[in-house]
């Protein structure tokens, strides 16, 4: 594959880039598709909110946006037999997971709160019980 086939241009920030990333996400543009757009990483989008306040609103709106763009697609799936609402489902997921979890994943579940044991305690209890028999 040649490197050519995919030109990458470093863009440097422009003010008008906050009113383009919500124009972005309000066509469902995800977070990797703004990058493109812009001819960047997506490391860039976070290095631009971290130095520009207005992109950093832009890109929180952008998001927002991009969300209620293709959680509409998910309900218009209900209604359409065509209509996969899984694919969009998993989009939603991999774009919007702090929001959308999957029912496996279990990574933000406490785990079974237990009373600690003394083992030195209870190992010489043990040994007492023995020693009796």
């Amino acid at each position: 594959m040649s490197t050519n086939a995919y030109q990458i241009t470093q863009t440097k920030y422009q003010l008008k880039f906050a009113d383009d990333v919500i124009a972005l996400g309000k066509q469902g543009f995800t977070r990797s598709m703004m990058a493109a757009h812009f001819g960047v990483a997506v490391d860039m989008l976070d290095t631009w909110a971290a130095k520009k306040v207005a992109f950093k609103d832009g890109i929180a709106i952008a998001m927002t946006a991009s969300q209620a763009f293709h959680e509409k697609k998910l309900i218009e799936s209900y209604n359409n037999k065509d209509g996969n609402s899984s694919l969009i489902s998993q989009l939603l997921r991999a774009n919007f997971g702090d929001v959308y979890k999957s029912s496996t994943d279990n990574s933000k579940t406490k785990p079974p709160t237990t009373e600690k044991i003394n083992f030195a305690e209870e190992l010489s209890n043990l040994i007492e019980e023995l020693k009796k028999v």
